[in-house]
């Protein structure tokens, strides 16, 4: 079955308090949006659709070029509104659609593919990756009946005290049958405190109708979060130095700090290589096998 995937990526990201859209700010050496669209086209996809807004538009158009293709969402309406954007390239498309956000760099190209297994193997109309937080943070609540099978999202804007006690959060990372979605897409209001068109109120109604909607939960909590603060950058920067080091180090390679040690992506080291601290070694960098790299480098 032919595959889409759909990134919503027109936000604005003003809390970066940076000139640079949010969507650019490098982690290692691969711009944020690089992420979600390298793992939609390793995962299968045949097309990605970026959604973007007139402030970012140019710019992702110039960074992708032709690899991609743009949906303008003309004003930031939410997220149910950013989808009808997108599909509007879409035409009469027939399959799947799985979508996401451009700046949640931690769903990889794995999880796509085991994601669309579940999905295909449970014949969802529409299948949610989830995961549950001791303490949750605001993102949409995961609403079950006592037999475990889902009843609803509630963004916790709209959410009861009783319904944000729920650990378990969707990701904001869907994908659908489609077009059997469209019409619920159709019919989402925004009465909310928002003033917003919530995607998931679309999955809500599709549900309510007998739509058949499943749970892929997850244990990686990284998978719901996004990229909205320096804050944010830094934990991501943190998170894939240590998976970048971690795939060093099962070829053969020490870090005698790795705390103190920066790895970009597509960095090549050779076996019995050892790296002492201080370093940062940068994308492209090539280390022949049985070298140490002393303290204060930076190539």
């Amino acid at each position: 079955m032919a595959l889409v995937g759909l990134i919503m990526a027109g936000g604005i990201g003003t809390r970066m308090k940076s000139a640079t859209n949010k969507l650019l700010h490098p982690i290692l050496g691969r711009e944020v949006i690089r992420f979600p669209v390298e793992s939609l086209r390793e995962g299968g996809a045949e097309r990605v659709v970026l959604v973007v807004g007139p402030h970012n538009q140019e710019t992702l158009k110039g960074f992708f070029q032709e690899k991609v293709e743009y949906a303008l969402q003309s004003k930031p309406l939410g997220t149910a509104d950013a989808v009808k954007a997108g599909v509007r390239e879409l035409g009469g498309f027939q399959g799947e659609l799985l979508i996401t956000v451009g700046d949640n760099p931690y769903l990889d190209a794995a999880t796509v593919k085991e994601f669309l297994e579940y999905h295909r193997a449970e014949e969802n109309d529409v299948s949610i990756i989830t995961t549950e937080f001791d303490n949750p943070p605001p993102y949409g609540r995961i609403v079950k009946d006592r037999q475990g099978r889902f009843l609803r999202i509630v963004e916790e804007v709209v959410a009861s005290p009783e319904e944000k006690r729920i650990k378990e959060v969707s990701s904001s990372i869907f994908v659908f049958r489609w077009p059997r979605l469209l019409s619920c897409l159709e019919r989402v209001e925004d009465h909310n405190p928002k003033r917003e068109f919530f995607l998931v109120d679309a999955i809500n109604i599709g549900a309510a109708e007998g739509l058949k909607v499943g749970i892929f939960k997850v244990e990686e909590q990284e998978i719901t979060e996004g990229i909205n603060n320096r804050e944010d950058l830094t934990s991501a920067i943190s998170y894939f130095n240590r998976k970048n080091q971690k795939r060093l180090g099962e070829g053969g390679v020490t870090f005698v700090s790795p705390e103190n040690t920066f790895v970009e992506f597509d960095v090549e080291i050779g076996n019995d290589t050892v790296v002492y601290p201080f370093n940062y070694l940068r994308r492209g960098t090539v280390v022949p096998p049985g070298s140490t790299v002393f303290p204060f480098t930076y190539r």
